[in-house]
């Protein structure tokens, strides 16, 4: 009976000597700033029609689902953007990031985002809108990918 108390003892006292922490995995502060660069880079080569900078960042297969429309691929989603921008040039677009929050686990990750965005352009009233974004990635060897996108658009209540 001694002994099962000391050894009960010395294991409570091998318990709380020990300092318990919950550290990330290896590699994750390195994946979650590759993920929130590649978040960056949509926004950047969106809003400077980019188109080469913009696909580079989609697997081949992914697809983006905006408003109501079906299911495009990014080459498909870029026409749309092309056709529109050929419509509304010149124009300025500026991004403001409001949100980003990501959730990553081995070699997928979700990201959670939201913007203001404001497209001038000479002669008109500006058009400030909200995106919302759910972006799908998945790590490809040291790349992350965008494998599929949802995309919502809504003007911002006061806006211009």
């Amino acid at each position: 009976m001694p002994f099962r108390i000391t050894a009960g003892l010395l294991t409570l006292v091998a318990i709380l000597g020990c300092r318990l922490e919950r550290l990330p995995p290896p590699g994750s502060a390195r994946d979650l700033e590759a993920i929130r660069t590649l978040v960056s880079h949509f926004h950047e080569s969106l809003a400077a029609g980019d188109e080469a900078r913009f696909q580079a960042l989609f697997d081949p297969h992914a697809t983006i689902v905006w408003n109501d429309h079906p299911a495009r691929t990014a080459l498909g989603f870029w026409e749309d953007v092309a056709a529109w921008s050929a419509m509304a040039l010149p124009r300025r677009v500026e991004a403001l990031p409001l949100r980003l929050e990501v959730r990553h686990a081995g070699g997928v990750a979700t990201v959670w985002a939201a913007s203001i965005w404001t497209v001038s352009r000479p002669g008109r009233d500006s058009e400030t809108v909200e995106h919302r974004a759910v972006f799908l990635l998945q790590q490809q060897g040291e790349q992350w990918r965008i494998q599929s996108l949802v995309l919502r658009r809504r003007p911002v209540s006061g806006g211009a």
